[in-house]
């Protein structure tokens, strides 16, 4: 359901009556329609030239209620996994201060192969200073901590603002698809990304899983909005 006719390309170039009452209703009842961070159109019926036809059949209005309870709203197209229409995602980055998370162990790093070599090498690497067993050990810890805090930060990063980047390269690629068409070189890209994505939504499901406490549902299972739902309740 479109609301202006810069939200379509291809078809038919006018406003049917069901858009200009969508419209209407949106004004009337205060609603504000989110704008796509990273593009227009949801929904393509995976043609080129002539042929092609993409609208924005799918949106987020929200209250103007919901401005004042502060923060940041973003909407976002994500990819699609053939479906013709591509999902879209709404979030919302409340105020307050930031606090610093305390250092954890995250399994997904497991998923690394060069992790057990980084942390013996690690390990081994420190001769710590002069002190009880204990103290010693304390300082070798601390000492690996920090390394694997920046081990993670250049070797994973920001799993969640990674996936997202890899997300708007795929929404961007898609729509220069869409426009141009398939060649070999957006082929190839398609799959890269495509990869890149499935191993960072391994990792968050592992990530989630982790932070549930449940284990005693299967890895590789697509649970993550339960995951994400226990930690919540």
């Amino acid at each position: 359901m479109i609301t202006k006719l810069e939200e379509k390309i291809g078809g038919r170039n006018r406003m049917e009556q069901e858009n200009s009452h969508f419209k209407d209703f949106i004004q009337n009842t205060s609603l504000i329609d989110m704008p796509f961070c990273n593009g227009t159109f949801t929904w393509s019926n995976r043609r080129v030239g002539r042929h092609q036809i993409a609208s924005k059949l799918d949106c987020f209005l929200i209250s103007d209620n919901a401005v004042h309870l502060g923060g940041d709203f973003s909407a976002t197209i994500l990819s699609h996994t053939g479906s013709d229409h591509w999902p879209i995602a709404l979030q919302w980055q409340r105020p307050g201060n930031l606090t610093r998370r305390p250092f954890r162990f995250e399994e997904f790093w497991l998923s690394h192969p060069s992790l057990k070599d980084f942390v013996k090498t690690t390990w081994t690497s420190f001769i710590p200073p002069e002190g009880s067993k204990m103290y010693q050990f304390q300082q070798k810890l601390r000492f690996l901590k920090n390394h694997l805090k920046r081990w993670n930060r250049e070797t994973f990063g920001n799993i969640f603002t990674v996936q997202q980047e890899l997300t708007k390269e795929l929404a961007e690629l898609q729509q220069k698809i869409i426009i141009k068409g398939h060649t070999k070189e957006t082929l190839d890209q398609e799959r890269r990304i495509h990869n890149q994505l499935e191993e960072r939504r391994k990792q968050e499901e592992i990530y989630w899983k982790q932070k549930s406490r449940i284990r005693w549902l299967k890895e590789g299972e697509r649970n993550t909005k339960f995951f994400h739902r226990t930690i919540v309740q």
